[in-house]
Order: C-alpha cells, then structure tokens, then sequence
C-alpha cells in the first residue's frame, strides 16, 4: 500500500519524507503569515497567495 503510493509518485520513501516536511514548514510559516495579515491587512497582502500558486505549480510538477 505505502510503495503504492511512492511507485506512483516516482519517489522514495526518504525523498518523500523530505518533499512533506518540506511542505509542513511552508504551510506553518504561511499560517502565520495569514495570521499576521488578518490582524494587520495592510502587510504581505499578496504573499500568501503566490506562496499557495507556488506550490500548486510544485505538485503538478510531482504528479505522475
């Protein structure tokens, strides 16, 4: 079941782990951005937004 997933994603199991923590980092660093924004509206008012594309753009790119 778990190589399932790995085959079809063309990764390791450590190149796998590596993509996910990666990706846990971005969107915690991203959660507080949005935090931040809501109470302040007037700073990284597109940051959140290109960060999201870019990791649309990422997983396209990853997927088989």
């Amino acid at each position: 079941m778990i190589s399932d997933h790995l085959q079809e994603k063309g990764m390791s199991y450590v190149q796998h782990l590596r993509f996910t923590v990666h990706l846990c980092a971005v969107l915690l660093v991203l959660s507080c951005v949005t935090l931040i924004h809501g109470i302040m509206p007037f700073i990284w008012t597109e940051k959140v937004s290109s960060a999201i594309g870019r990791l649309h753009h990422s997983f396209q790119e990853k997927s088989p």
